[in-house]
């Protein structure tokens, strides 16, 4: 199997929900992820299949899913980062539903993996590694 890995930039605002393993009671509020001092945030994509996949369409069909959970996009006119507004959704939750849409988008490459992984600040990190 051959693995593909496309790196998505952006910056992002979003919150979670209340839950007792809740540690950091700020990540309740509405807060930004990829503004200095911090560098953009980056999602990878990446799509194993023995079969050959363009890196044009992992990007083309990455930024679609990512478009599609984005309650807004801007995008910052200095330096033309993308800028998501998901709401209230944790990054758990956001890279399970990356992986997925991604999945379908390309369900015509069989077979086919995909895991999600996301850089929110250069200390945090969420890996879904496909396996779920």
């Amino acid at each position: 199997m051959k693995w593909r890995i496309y790196k998505h930039y952006c910056r992002f605002i979003h919150n979670v929900d209340d839950r007792p393993e809740l540690v950091d009671k700020a990540c309740l509020t509405p807060h930004q992820h990829g503004f200095d001092p911090n560098p953009p945030c980056v999602f990878e994509f990446i799509v194993g299949s023995d079969k050959w996949i363009d890196f044009k369409e992992i990007k083309v069909k990455a930024i679609k899913v990512i478009e599609s959970l984005a309650n807004s996009i801007s995008e910052d006119p200095t330096d033309k980062i993308p800028y998501y507004d998901f709401g209230t959704q944790d990054t758990e939750n956001l890279t399970d539903d990356l992986k997925k849409l991604l999945l379908i988008e390309l369900q015509h490459i069989s077979p086919v993996k995909v895991q999600i992984w996301l850089d929110e600040t250069r200390k945090y990190s969420i890996w879904d590694d496909g396996s779920s």
